[in-house]
């Protein structure tokens, strides 16, 4: 008996996965149904789904179930109706032109002058066709020629001043700047002798020396001056002056040069 309860059991237990199986599976097909007739991106029904409810609706008109008096109904078979009328009227006007052709082909045949004569009015009218084409193409251009044009001629600039070169640079001064270099040239010389005469370690005079050491100064002897001393002085004041004249000869040659170059310029 326990062997058939636990028999029982396990059976029990399989049958419920079966049934669960069999619910997924139902599940998973009536999804892939409604997927046949959806568009997976966008979850919208698909031709399919308009040609199965279409089909429907028009086996249900058929057997009766939707009634005869409805107008959506009836719409629908008049404009059938009439799109087969148009496409018989088609159908036998094809029928018509073929048999028209195979007739102009059967004469052309039995005539072959007057086949020669259409293909050579076939030419003709291609060869007309493309001059006709290249005369619209040329009036285009020539229209689109005038509309630039005109809009040229809209837009004219006119000259006031004209431009011209001009005499002289417009900064700095020249002549000004070449007095500016030479004035702080000589402030630049000037101050750098003044501060090598402080820094050196000699002193000019007794006061000075007593009140840098402050000591009282006893007495002083006076400087003397030798024959080559006096000649090694000469000769830097004669450089000096010498350097003093170079640099105005310089200053007056850069002036001199500057205005000459105005001239040629003029």
């Amino acid at each position: 008996n326990a062997r058939m309860r636990a028999e029982s059991v396990r059976l029990n237990h399989d049958l419920e996965q079966t049934r669960v199986q069999v619910r997924k599976l139902r599940s998973s097909l009536e999804k892939s149904r409604e997927n046949e007739f959806r568009d997976p991106l966008t979850n919208v029904s698909n031709r399919r789904y308009f040609e199965r409810v279409l089909n429907k609706s028009i086996a249900e008109a058929q057997s009766g179930s939707i009634g005869a008096s409805n107008p959506a109904y009836t719409s629908l078979l008049s404009i059938k109706a009439e799109r087969e009328a148009n496409l018989m009227a088609l159908q036998s006007r094809r029928a018509a032109m073929q048999s028209e052709l195979a007739m102009a082909k059967a004469r052309q045949i039995d005539n072959p002058d007057v086949a020669a004569e259409a293909q050579k009015i076939n030419r003709d009218y291609d060869v007309l066709r493309k001059q006709y084409d290249e005369l619209l193409q040329d009036r285009e251009e020539l229209r689109l020629r005038g509309e630039v044009r005109t809009e040229r001629e809209a837009v004219k600039f006119q000259v006031v001043d004209p431009p011209t070169t001009p005499l002289a640079p417009a900064a700095p001064n020249r002549p000004l700047l070449l007095f500016g270099v030479l004035i702080v040239g000589l402030g630049a010389g000037c101050a750098a002798a003044f501060a090598m005469s402080k820094l050196g370690a000699t002193f000019s005079t007794s006061g000075r020396l007593e009140k840098v050491s402050g000591l009282p100064v006893l007495g002083t002897i006076s400087k003397t001056v030798t024959d080559a001393r006096r000649a090694f002085d000469a000769k830097r004041m004669r450089l000096f002056y010498g350097a003093t004249a170079a640099l105005g000869g310089v200053f007056i040659l850069l002036l001199a040069a500057e205005f000459i170059q105005r001239g040629m310029i003029a």
